[in-house]
């Protein structure tokens, strides 16, 4: 479904393959891909099986662009390339860091989510991008 909100929405594709149409432009998507998506940026994703018998299976976390506004020195690259994406980013996740700390944040809770998910952030911040 085509749609856009006021949120960052950073996608982890575990299994499946399909296209995904982001502000008028298709590409393909498959595991082990990684993409960023900025606020007000229209957006959508088909699986190329889908219904029940298909498997595809993707984290998806919407956050907010103010999570990082506080000045902590230790978030500055994070911040940095929250600040500076202006289209989507397609990452690089070579060692897979990015989706096996994303994979993680489901089962934890609390500060040790959040302590999770700034971990991944940190990390986007020094993958190459698309």
């Amino acid at each position: 479904m085509w749609h856009h909100h006021d949120r960052f929405e950073l996608n982890a594709i575990l299994e499946g393959e399909g296209v995904r149409w982001i502000a008028g432009r298709s590409e393909r998507f498959g595991p082990g891909d990684v993409v960023l998506v900025p606020p007000g940026v229209p957006h959508s994703w088909a699986s190329d099986r889908p219904g029940r018998s298909g498997s595809s299976a993707a984290i998806v976390v919407l956050f907010s662009p103010d999570l990082l506004r506080v000045s902590f020195p230790e978030l500055r690259r994070a911040r940095s390339l929250l600040e500076d994406v202006k289209t989507t980013l397609c990452f690089d996740d070579f060692g897979g860091g990015v989706r096996a700390t994303l994979q993680r944040l489901p089962r934890q809770t609390g500060a040790a989510r959040l302590l999770g998910f700034l971990t991944c952030l940190d990390l986007l911040s020094s993958c190459t991008h698309r």
